[in-house]
């Protein structure tokens, strides 16, 4: 595995994987929707995040479902090259957070948020809610 530097231009779509969805505060069950794309498939979770590992089902969703959210497979330069801030992130309710998990050729970004500041970072507030509309064609 290689990382990448800041410098570094993804180009293929083979080296990015995503996991995206929502997770939930205190519940005994149902406590997040994520879903993990590659360039190739979309898998459904089929377990809970549980000491930060979750668990997917061992088939992939339609064709069609994966092709409502290859779009997400397109980053913007601040996911690419985590150059965003903590502060860009808005947390205001405790219990529903939204779950964006990027990793590129192994290199792993983790951003759990509410909202994003648009005003402090409008490629990531973009790429928020594009994930939001994709999440909600999926359903």
């Amino acid at each position: 595995m290689s990382s990448c530097s800041k410098d570094d231009e993804i180009t293929e779509t083979g080296n990015i994987q995503i996991i995206f969805g929502n997770v939930y505060g205190a519940c005994a069950e149902g406590c997040s929707d994520l879903y993990q794309l590659t360039d190739s498939t979309l898998f459904k979770n089929k377990t809970d995040i549980m000491n930060g590992i979750v668990l997917f089902d061992d088939t992939p969703l339609s064709d069609s479902k994966h092709n409502i959210a290859t779009e997400l497979l397109d980053l913007p330069k601040t996911l690419r090259n985590k150059t965003y801030e903590s502060e860009d992130l808005i947390q205001s309710i405790a219990d529903f957070d939204y779950y964006l998990e990027v990793i590129i050729n192994g290199t792993e970004s983790l951003l759990i948020f509410d909202e994003i500041d648009e005003s402090k970072n409008k490629d990531l507030y973009e790429y928020a809610e594009l994930m939001k509309q994709v999440m909600a064609d999926l359903q």
